[in-house]
């Protein structure tokens, strides 16, 4: 019996980077009460800044509580201390110079694990929509110094990921295949056609289904997830029964046990018990 589905947030649970940033659709935020009621936990696994997957958990209160922001280098359980796993100055430093080199890049953006966004132009377009967005919701913040500056003005923070924007689909896959071989301890994926995330090799929503495990006792076959592009398949290639978004990447949907129109549905087949098989 599933007793846990770990979903990913945009493309997934959100339709994506809507007007309210929180954007649930009646029927996810139906799903999630539902499964509530019927004794289903929920953990949230994003790409986002932790904040945004605490906000969501807060919604409706699961327990246990379990989050996990930046694919994975930051999780937590219930109340206790945070669970990180950073990337080293040293080699982040040799990332950022190697990036800057690669042509179809278009924008960089630095997430350190205090849920801080640094930018190499602070006045970037980037950096003003982000502001704009801590003022209006209150999760993170906008480091007012270049990323150079970070370096010596915040020796204490530590790397979450680094984020890579691109020019379109093919700039985002010919960028990943230079980067693997350079960094094979880096964990390097996309979270979305032309956006990159690069973080320590830990730092995977399969490590979050690991934590899980560990802290509830649940084997693998009681956890399902669900997900749209290529981040989420370290979580779903761990558990029996995983779930895809039909709008989401199609190489990622020949991936999972089932391709679904939403989050509801999949919650929905868990709980009347309707998701042995495959339908791929």
């Amino acid at each position: 019996m599933i007793k846990c589905l770990v979903t990913d947030l945009d493309g997934t649970l959100f339709d994506g980077h809507g007007p309210s940033l929180f954007d649930l659709t009646k029927r996810n935020r139906d799903g999630l009460i539902k499964a509530k009621e019927n004794g289903l936990t929920i953990a949230v696994a994003s790409g986002r800044i932790i904040g945004y997957a605490k906000r969501i958990a807060s919604m409706v209160p699961f327990q246990p509580q379990m989050i996990a922001g930046f694919n994975g280098a930051i999780m937590r359980y219930n109340d206790q201390p945070y669970f990180t796993y950073d990337m080293d100055r040293t080699t982040f430093k040799s990332l950022l110079e190697t990036v800057k080199q690669l042509d179809g890049v278009s924008a960089i953006q630095l997430q350190t694990l205090d849920s801080m966004r640094v930018f190499e132009d602070v006045y970037s377009p980037l950096a003003v929509r982000y502001r704009k967005e801590v003022q209006s919701i209150g999760i993170g913040k906008v480091c007012d110094v270049p990323i150079a500056q970070w370096f010596d003005q915040y020796p204490s923070s530590k790397v979450g990921k680094l984020s890579v924007y691109t020019n379109n689909l093919d700039a985002s896959n010919h960028i990943i295949k230079q980067l693997r071989p350079c960094f094979p301890n880096l964990n390097v994926t996309k979270s979305s056609p032309t956006v990159i995330e690069i973080m320590n090799e830990r730092a995977n929503k399969g490590s979050f289904i690991e934590f899980i495990s560990q802290h509830t006792g649940w084997n693998v076959d009681e956890i399902a997830a669900i997900g749209d592009n290529s981040n989420d398949s370290a979580m779903t290639n761990m558990v029996k029964t995983s779930f895809g978004i039909a709008s989401g990447d199609p190489q990622f949907l020949k991936t999972v046990t089932h391709v679904v129109s939403d989050v509801a549905e999949a919650i929905d087949m868990i709980l009347t018990n309707d998701y042995h098989g495959s339908t791929i």
